[in-house]
C-alpha cells in the first residue's frame, strides 16, 4: 500500500465534509458519498493489521485505497473548479456552461463512485471489525519526540554494548589479519546468520578496525544485492577501491584498471549481500539463486589474485553458502589460489537481549519488579534474541512504560506466529518489525511504507525525506493540534534535533510544538486517525494564508515537538493552525517528528553521518510486502524485461543508470511520485512525463540527470508540489513553471549553466523551498518580494552599488515566514538607506548563511562594518555562517547576550580581523569552525575571576581551527572549560607555539594537529585517538593517558613517547623519506604494555632496518604485529607476528619502483567515507548490464604469475601463410620465365625456403615480444 487507508481515509473524509459546507458538491449525492465512505474507512485500521496475514483483507484494502485515490482526485478537480468560479468576474454564459458542465462531470464521478463503494461493502471480510475514526487510539504513553532518548534514537547496534561487540568480532579479526602460507593466496570469509542478527554491524565494526586498518593498503565497502550480475558487482567494487568510471565504460577496460590499481597490494573487501535488487519481492518473480550470487562475485573476486593476501568479508542469510561459494570456484575455475572459512553468527544470549531490550525501551533497570522481568525476557525469546527485533519491541515499550498488562499484550501477540516468505519459518525479526508497525500511528505508518522508494544501498537524507511527505500530502500538521483550541502552548524549549544537519550543509533547527492530550489504546491495538489532509486542506486554506499579516512571524522562542496524535475531523479551513509557526512551517515539524519516531521505534535506523538513515533489510522486506503494487523502487534491467504494474503511485530509478524511461510509465496516469536522480535521462523523456502525468503527479526529482533545458509542457503538471533540477546542466528554466500554482518545493541548486530565474517565478504563491546556491543566477529578481510563504531561500543575491539601490533587501521584508537564509553578496550596500532590522524581526530565523564575494580595495572598509551590522538576526537563530568578510571590526551583535540560542557558527575568510568576538560564553554552542583569519595573531581566553561565572565554551563538542597563519598565542583554558568537547582539529598555524590547556576536558575522542610547525610537546590531552602531521618542531608526547591511536606523519624530531599507557595502535608514516631509522620512542615495550599493531609506512631504505636480524629488528620484534609499506602507494614490504615467530617478505610487483602512472591508491580513509555513500555506477552503461566476460588470459598476462598459456592458433596461422606465399611466387616465376635449367630451379628453391624462414621469424619475434 503506497498510503495507510485509515489516515488517507480520514483525510478525504475530511475534505468530503468541508466541501459539503461551502463547495461545489451535490448536497444530497455528496453527502451520501461522504457517509458511505466514512463507513469503509472504519474498518481499513483493522484491515491493515491484518494485511499479512489475510489475502481478503489485503485485496479488500488494496481496492479501498483504489476508491479513495480516485476520490482525492475528484475532490481536487472540484477545488479547482470552485476556484475557477471564484476568480472569474464575468457573468457571460461561458463561465456558466462551463460550471454546468462541471457539475454534471462531478454528478457522474460521484455515482460512479457511489457504486463502487457499494461493491466494496459487500466484498468486505466479515472478520474485519469497526474501530471509530473520530477518537485517537492511543497506548497511554506520549510518544511525543521530544521524550526520546537521542542517545537510544541510533543504529541498531549503539545499543549494544561495546565490549559485547568486541567480543564478538575479536575472533573474526584474528582470522582475518593472521598471516598464511603461501602468502598469494586470496582468502573469503563468509558471515551468515539469521536477518537481524547483527551481521552488518558486526562487519562494519571489522571494517573499521584498528587492526584491519594497519593489516590492508586498502579497504572497499560494496553493497550488492542477491540480484546482482557480474558486470554490477565489478562496477560496485571499482567505484569503491576507487577507479573512476564514465557512464559508457566497458567491463574490460573497468578489469584492466583494476587490476593496474590493486597489482602488488593486500586489500579488504566486504561485500554486504541484501536481498534487494528488483523492483521489490512482490514485483519480481524468480530472481537470482545464492548459487548465482556466489558465481557472480567469485568471477570477479578472480580478478583480485595480483594482491597478495587480500581478503573478502561476505554477509548473507545463507546457511549453504560455504558449499554455494566452493561451487561456484569449481566452474568458475577458481579453486586453485582461493581459501574459504564461513562462520555462524549467533543470537545474543537472554541476559545480553534483555538488557538491549531495557536500553531500547528507555527504562531503568532498578524500577522494573521481577514479574515485569519475566515477562520481558519471555518477549525477548519470541524476538529470537534478535537484536534488531528486540530494538523493534523496545522501541514499542517505550510508549508502555512499567505496565505490565501491556507487556503481556505485546508478549501474546498474534504477529510473533507471522511466517517469514523466504524460510517459512515462525518468528524472526520480520515478526518483531511487524509488530511495531502494527501499534504504530496511521500517518507514520504510511510514511514508513514511502520509505521503500528507496533501494538499499541508498541513504535516507532527513530534509529530502521530510520535503517528499509534505509533497505528497502525508503529513497532517493538524496531528500536532488534537482539534482543540485549548492545546498547551506554555512550555517552549529548542530541541536537539536541530543538530542534524545534511552532510556539508547545515540545516535549520527542529524546534516544535508539543500537545499534551491523548486517549488509551484499544483491544486490538489499532490506531486510527483522522484530520484533514495537507493537500486538500492547505489549498483550501491557502487564500486564508495569503491574507495573514506578515508581522505574525515575530514570536517568542521555538516550541516543542508536536506528539504524535490525531485530530478529529476537520473542514479544510480548519485544518491548519490558526496561528503562524513559530519558524518553519507546522508540516516541516510534524515531519521531522515522524522521522524521530521511525527511528525511535526501529522502523529506521541512524548513520554515522548526521542527517542520514537507512533502512534495515529486513525492515524493507517488510516495507515492500505492505506496498502490494503501488510502489516499486525500480531496476533498469526488470524495466527492459518485466512490464511494470500500471497501477503503481510511486515509482524510483534513484542512481541506477537509467538511459531511457520504460514506455508504460507514460500510461501510469494516476503515479504520484516519479524520482529519477541520477540517471542519465534527456529532455526527451521529460517531455514524455509532463504530457502524459499531469493530472496526477505531485513528485518529480529529475536531480543529477543530463537534462539541458526545461521543456515547456512543464505547466502541464498543474499538481506538483516538489521539482527538484539540482545539479543539472539547464540554462534556463521555462516560463511555463508560473503556472504550477501548488509547487512548494524547487531546486536549482549546483545548475552552474543557469543564469537567471524565470520571470514567472512569482507567481508561485505557496513556495516554500527555493535553493539556487551555486548556480549562475547572477543576480535576484525582483518578483521574488512575492514569495511570502519562503521557508528556506538559498542563493539570494545582492548586487547594489550606491544607496539608492539599497531596496534589493526589501525583497526580504515580506518573507516572514524565513527560516533558512543564504545571502550572496558580490557587491557593497552603501546602507544608509538599508533597514537594520530587516533579519531581527524575523523570528523565524534559525540558519542564516552570510557569504561576500570578494570586493574592491577601493571600498571602504566602514561601509562593509555598517552593512554588516545592519544584518542583525534574530536572538533565535541556531546556525550562523559568516564567510568572505573583509570589515576589519566584527558586529557587536556577535555575542551571547544578541545570541542565547546560537548552536553553530562558522567564521570563515575573515581577512581583516585581529581579534575574535566574545564568542566563548555562547552557552548553547555545539560547534565551532574558525578558518583563514589571516591577521588574528592572539587568542586571548577570560580569565578568572573577573569572569568565573561563565565556563567558556561549555557545551562545545566539536572545534575546528584552520588556516590562522599569524595565530602567535591561545591562552589556556580554565577548569569547567570545554568540557562537552570531542572532536579537535587545528590545521595550518605554523606561528602557534603551543597549544591551550586542555587537561579539564572529559574526553577527546579525535584530536588532529596538522602544520602547526612550533609546537614541541603534546602534554595532559585526554584524548583518545591522536593524529600529528607535519609537526618538524615536536620532540615529546607525554602524559596521554587514555590514548589507543596514535598516528604520526612527518615528524622526524619526535623522541620521546611517555605516559601512553593504553596505547594500543601506532601508525607511522614518512612520505618525505626523511626517517633513516625507527623513531627512538617505539623502542622498550614497557611503556607500551598493551600494545597490538605497528603499521610502518615509508621509504626502502627505513624499512631494510626493521628486517629481521637489521639494526631496528629489536624494536620490531616487541610488537604482536608489525605491517610495513612501501610509499607512495602503500605497497606491502613485509608482515611480522610475534606470537607464531611469522615474517614475511613481500615480493616487490614489477616497476613498483618507479612512480606509477595511475591515480595513487585511496587511503582507508577516503575509502571508508566513500563507502558510506551508495556506489553510483556511471551513466547509462546498458552494454556494461551484460555479465562481464573474463577478458583473455594474453591480455590478463601483468597479473598471471604461471607460464603463459598454450596458445596453437599462432602455429595454423603460419603455416597457412608459407604455403600461401610459396604458390605466390611459384606462379610468378613460372609466367615470367619458362626457360629455366636444374642449377635456376635449385636457386629459386632455396630462395623460397629461406622467404618462408625469414617471415616465420618475423611473426614469431612479434609474438615473442
Amino acid at each position: 500500500m503506497a498510503v495507510s487507508a485509515s489516515a488517507f481515509g480520514g483525510h478525504v473524509v475530511g475534505a468530503l465534509k468541508g466541501l459539503l459546507l461551502n463547495g461545489p458538491l451535490p448536497r444530497k449525492a455528496g453527502a451520501e458519498l461522504h457517509e458511505k465512505l466514512k463507513q469503509e474507512v472504519r474498518y481499513a485500521a483493522d484491515a491493515e493489521n491484518r494485511v499479512l496475514e489475510d489475502d481478503r483483507a489485503r485485496r479488500w484494502l488494496a481496492e479501498l485505497r483504489r476508491v479513495l485515490y480516485r476520490a482525492d482526485d475528484r475532490i481536487l478537480q472540484a477545488y479547482d473548479a470552485q476556484e475557477q468560479q471564484r476568480t472569474t468576474a464575468s457573468v457571460l454564459s461561458l463561465p456558466i456552461m462551463r460550471r454546468f458542465t462541471m457539475d454534471m462531470y462531478i454528478k457522474r464521478e460521484i455515482s460512479s463512485l457511489l457504486k463502487d463503494i457499494d461493491l466494496l461493502s459487500e466484498n468486505r471480510p466479515p472478520a474485519l471489525t469497526s474501530s471509530d475514526t473520530a477518537t485517537y487510539q492511543h497506548d497511554g504513553r506520549s510518544s511525543s519526540c521530544d521524550g526520546l532518548d537521542d542517545d537510544l534514537v541510533r543504529h541498531g547496534s549503539s545499543l549494544v554494548e561495546a565490549e559485547k561487540i568486541e567480543m564478538r568480532i575479536l575472533p573474526l579479526v584474528d582470522k582475518l589479519t593472521e598471516h598464511h602460507e603461501p602468502p598469494r593466496e586470496f582468502l573469503i570469509f563468509a558471515i551468515y546468520g539469521p536477518g537481524g542478527v547483527g551481521k552488518t554491524t558486526v562487519a562494519r565494526k571489522i571494517f573499521d578496525d584498528q587492526r584491519t586498518q594497519s593489516a590492508f593498503s586498502a579497504r572497499a565497502w560494496v553493497s550488492i544485492s542477491r540480484a546482482s550480475t557480474v558486470a554490477q558487482i565489478l562496477q560496485a567494487t571499482c567505484a569503491a577501491i576507487g577507479v573512476l568510471q564514465g557512464p559508457k565504460t566497458k567491463a574490460d577496460a573497468l578489469q584492466t584498471q583494476l587490476a593496474d590499481r590493486i597489482e602488488g597490494r593486500r586489500v579488504f573487501l566486504v561485500f554486504n549481500v541484501h536481498n534487494g535488487g528488483g523492483p521489490s519481492s512482490h514485483h519480481h518473480q524468480g530472481g537470482s539463486t545464492g548459487a548465482e550470487i556466489f558465481g557472480n562475485l567469485v568471477e570477479v573476486l578472480k580478478l583480485f589474485r595480483a594482491a597478495q593476501g587480500s581478503r573478502a568479508l561476505v554477509t548473507t542469510t545463507d546457511e549453504n553458502v560455504g558449499n554455494e561459494i566452493r561451487s561456484a570456484q569449481i566452474q568458475k575455475g577458481a579453486a586453485e589460489g582461493f581459501g574459504l572459512q564461513t562462520d555462524r553468527l549467533w543470537q545474543l544470549p537472554v541476559e545480553d537481549g534483555w538488557a538491549l531490550l531495557l536500553r531500547a525501551a528507555g527504562l531503568e533497570p532498578a524500577k522494573v519488579t521481577p514479574e515485569l522481568k519475566k515477562v520481558g525476557v519471555a518477549i525477548v525469546q519470541r524476538c529470537n534474541c534478535l537484536p534488531l527485533a528486540i530494538e523493534a519491541v523496545g522501541g514499542l515499550l517505550r510508549r508502555k512504560g512499567y505496565a505490565q498488562e501491556e507487556w503481556e499484550r505485546v508478549r501474546d501477540s498474534e504477529a510473533f506466529e507471522l511466517k517469514d516468505p523466504a524460510t517459512g519459518t515462525q518468528g524472526g525479526a520480520g515478526s518483531s518489525v511487524y509488530l511495531s508497525y502494527q501499534h504504530a500511528p496511521p500517518r507514520l505508518k504510511q510514511c514508513f511504507h514511502y520509505l521503500s522508494l528507496f533501494p538499499a544501498d541508498v541513504e535516507i537524507e532527513r530534509r529530502r525525506v521530510t520535503q517528499l511527505w509534505i509533497s505528497e500530502g502525508l503529513v497532517d500538521p493538524g496531528s500536532s493540534e488534537e482539534g482543540s483550541s485549548t492545546s498547551s502552548r506554555s512550555r517552549r524549549h529548542h530541541n536537539n534535533n536541530t543538530q542534524e544537519t545534511a552532510a556539508g550543509e547545515q540545516q535549520s533547527g527542529a524546534s516544535q510544538e508539543g500537545s499534551s492530550r491523548s486517549s488509551r489504546h484499544n483491544n486490538n491495538n489499532n490506531n486510527t486517525q483522522s484530520g484533514a489532509s495537507t493537500e486538500i486542506a492547505a489549498a483550501a486554506a491557502a487564500d486564508d494564508d495569503d491574507r495573514e499579516d506578515s508581522t505574525s512571524s515575530s514570536q517568542g522562542p521555538p516550541r516543542e515537538l508536536p506528539r504524535l496524535s490525531s485530530s478529529r475531523h476537520h473542514s479544510p479551513r480548519t485544518s491548519l493552525p490558526d496561528t503562524m509557526p513559530s519558524h518553519r512551517s507546522d508540516q516541516e515539524e510534524v515531519a521531522d517528528c515522524y522521522l524521530t519516531e521511525l527511528a525511535g521505534t526501529g522502523l529506521l535506523q541512524r548513520t554515522n553521518r548526521r542527517g542520514q538513515y537507512k533502512m534495515h533489510d529486513q525492515v524493507r522486506k517488510i516495507a515492500e510486502s505492505l506496498t502490494e503494487n503501488e510502489v516499486c523502487a525500480g531496476d533498469p534491467r526488470y524495466a527492459a524485461t518485466t512490464t511494470l504494474p500500471e497501477n503503481l503511485i510511486r515509482l524510483s530509478f534513484l542512481n541506477k543508470g537509467l538511459a531511457a524511461l520504460p514506455e508504460n510509465v507514460a500510461r501510469m496516469t494516476g503515479l504520484r511520485t516519479l524520482l529519477l536522480s541520477g540517471n542519465p535521462l534527456g529532455e526527451t523523456d521529460v517531455d514524455t512525463v509532463c504530457k502524459n502525468l499531469g493530472g496526477s503527479l505531485r513528485v518529480l526529482d529529475l536531480s543529477e540527470t543530463e537534462i539541458r533545458s526545461v521543456p515547456k509542457s512543464l505547466g502541464n503538471l498543474a499538481r506538483l508540489r516538489h521539482l527538484d533540477l539540482s545539479r543539472t546542466k539547464i540554462t534556463a528554466v521555462h516560463e511555463s513553471v508560473g503556472r504550477l500554482r501548488r509547487l512548494r518545493f524547487l531546486g536549482l541548486r549546483g545548475c552552474g549553466d543557469l543564469t537567471s530565474l524565470p520571470r514567472s517565478i512569482h507567481k508561485l504563491a505557496k513556495l516554500e523551498y527555493l535553493d539556487f546556491r551555486d548556480s549562475g543566477v547572477a543576480n535576484s529578481t525582483r518578483s521574488l518580494h512575492s514569495l511570502r510563504h519562503l521557508t528556506l531561500l538559498h542563493g539570494f543575491v545582492v548586487d547594489s552599488v550606491s544607496s539608492s539601490n539599497a531596496v534589493l533587501l526589501e525583497d526580504l521584508k515580506h518573507m516572514s515566514r524565513l527560516s533558512d537564509l543564504q545571502i550572496n553578496i558580490t557587491k557593497t550596500v552603501a546602507g544608509k538607506n538599508a533597514d537594520d532590522k530587516m533579519l531581527k524581526e524575523k523570528g523565524s530565523l534559525r540558519n542564516l548563511e552570510l557569504r561576500w564575494c570578494p570586493v574592491s580595495s577601493a571600498v571602504d572598509p566602514k561601509t562593509l562594518e555598517t552593512m554588516l551590522t545592519q544584518l542583525h538576526p534574530h536572538q533565535c537563530l541556531v546556525s550562523l555562517k559568516i564567510d568572505g568578510y573583509h570589515g576589519a571590526a566584527y558586529p557587536e551583535w556577535l555575542c551571547s547576550s544578541d545570541l542565547p540560542n546560537l548552536q553553530r557558527l562558522s567564521l570563515e575568510n575573515c581577512w581583516s580581523w585581529e581579534r575574535l568576538p566574545p564568542i566563548w560564553h555562547l552557552q548553547k554552542l555545539r560547534s565551532l569552525r574558525m578558518a583563514n583569519l589571516p591577521k588574528l595573531q592572539r587568542i586571548d581566553m577570560p580569565q578568572p575571576p573577573a569572569e568565573a561565572a561563565a565556563a567558556a565554551f561549555p557545551n562545545v563538542e566539536e572545534m575546528e581551527v584552520e588556516g590562522m597563519e599569524v595565530l602567535e598565542c591561545w591562552s589556556d583554558f580554565q577548569p569547567g572549560d570545554l568540557l562537552q568537547l570531542r572532536k579537535l582539529a587545528l590545521r595550518r598555524c605554523p606561528k602557534l607555539c603551543s597549544l591551550p590547556g586542555l587537561e579539564h576536558c572529559k574526553v577527546i575522542s579525535t584530536m588532529e594537529l596538522k602544520d602547526a610547525e612550533l609546537v614541541h610537546e603534546l602534554a595532559n590531552i585526554p584524548v583518545q585517538e591522536l593524529v600529528v602531521e607535519a609537526m618538524p618542531s615536536l620532540t615529546r608526547v607525554s602524559n596521554l593517558p587514555l590514548m589507543k591511536v596514535f598516528t604520526v606523519v612527518g615528524c622526524p624530531q619526535l623522541e620521546r613517547l611517555s605516559g601512553v599507557d593504553s596505547l594500543q595502535h601506532v601508525h607511522v608514516r614518512d612520505d618525505e623519506h626523511q626517517l633513516q631509522r625507527l623513531p627512538a620512542w617505539l623502542g622498550g615495550q614497557q611503556h607500551f604494555p598493551r600494545i597490538e599493531t605497528l603499521d610502518v609506512e615509508g621509504g626502502e631504505e627505513l624499512l631494510a632496518r626493521c628486517e629481521r636480524g637489521n639494526e631496528d629488528w629489536h624494536i620490531v620484534r616487541e610488537i604482536p604485529r608489525v605491517y610495513a609499506y612501501r610509499s607512495p602507494g602503500r605497497l606491502p614490504y613485509f608482515s611480522y607476528a610475534r606470537g607464531s615467530d611469522f615474517f614475511c617478505r613481500h615480493k616487490a610487483p614489477q616497476g613498483a619502483d618507479a612512480p606509477r602512472k595511475g591515480r595513487p591508491l585511496r587511503s582507508p580513509e577516503s575509502a571508508a567515507s566513500s563507502s558510506s555513500s551508495p556506489s553510483r555506477p556511471g551513466g547509462g552503461n546498458d552494454a556494461a548490464a551484460a555479465e562481464a566476460a573474463p577478458a583473455d588470459e594474453a591480455r590478463r598476462r601483468f597479473w598471471s604469475r604461471g607460464p603463459r598459456p598454450v596458445d596453437e592458433t599462432y602455429k595454423k596461422f603460419l603455416s597457412v601463410m608459407s604455403l600461401f606465399v610459396v604458390i605466390v611466387l611459384w606462379m610468378i616465376t613460372s609466367l615470367t620465365d619458362s626457360h629455366r635449367n636444374l642449377l635456376e630451379d635449385i636457386a629459386l628453391f632455396f630462395f623460397y625456403v629461406c622467404t618462408v624462414c625469414y617471415f616465420i621469424f618475423l611473426v614469431t619475434k612479434r609474438r615473442n615480444v
